[in-house]
């Protein structure tokens, strides 16, 4: 199952694509961890223990990718994945909403932080689980280890995401204040379906 592609009607009735969405250039590469419920797991700039390797080497890892997409791409309500990496750039590009809807409540970079931090305590949802919003997007876990995996993945996904974006949204603004042209966007929902 997909979500399909937004299209728009020219006069003759001819269905074309509206707009182009950004789709990750790591489909391109085959994951040096594998793969988790259809996801790649891809190498890291820098990560915490878990599944995706450390690539300190690399230029711009899919963490990156996701933050430098986020504002092209959640202006669409339609997204359908083009390989294992658009499933994670999907998962990235929901967990960065909801940390600006966090965000978007806190007066300066530390009360960000601590948001930050309070988000990354509560429990991982992973495809599947009752409130995960695309769940048919992904492939059902063969195993008890894949889910368990599969939260260790996201996990690591989630405190790269966050420890890349608290300076992008906070360190050029006056006073730390928060940078309005990224918390603006704490009010439109990734294909409506925001992460709980």
């Amino acid at each position: 199952m997909c979500i399909r592609d937004r299209v728009s009607t020219q006069s003759t009735g001819n269905a074309l694509p509206a707009f182009m969405v950004y789709h990750s250039k790591w489909n391109k590469e085959d994951p040096a961890g594998g793969f988790l419920m259809g996801m790649g797991v891809y190498p890291l700039r820098s990560c915490i223990a878990g599944p995706a390797p450390e690539a300190p080497e690399l230029g711009e890892d899919i963490v990156d990718e996701a933050i430098d997409k986020f504002k092209a791409n959640v202006m669409f309500r339609n997204f359908k994945p083009e390989g294992p990496a658009d499933l994670v750039h999907l998962y990235l590009l929901l967990y960065i909403h909801q940390c600006l809807q966090r965000f978007d409540k806190c007066e300066n970079k530390r009360k960000a932080q601590e948001a930050v931090n309070e988000l990354l305590a509560l429990k991982v949802l992973v495809p599947f689980d009752s409130e995960f919003p695309v769940s048919p997007l992904y492939t059902q876990s063969t195993s008890a280890s894949e889910k368990r995996d599969t939260v260790k993945y996201f996990a690591q996904l989630r405190r790269e995401a966050s420890l890349r974006l608290i300076p992008i949204v906070y360190d050029a603004a006056p006073d730390q204040t928060g940078d309005k042209w990224w918390l603006c966007f704490a009010k439109r929902a990734f294909l409506k379906k925001p992460l709980k």
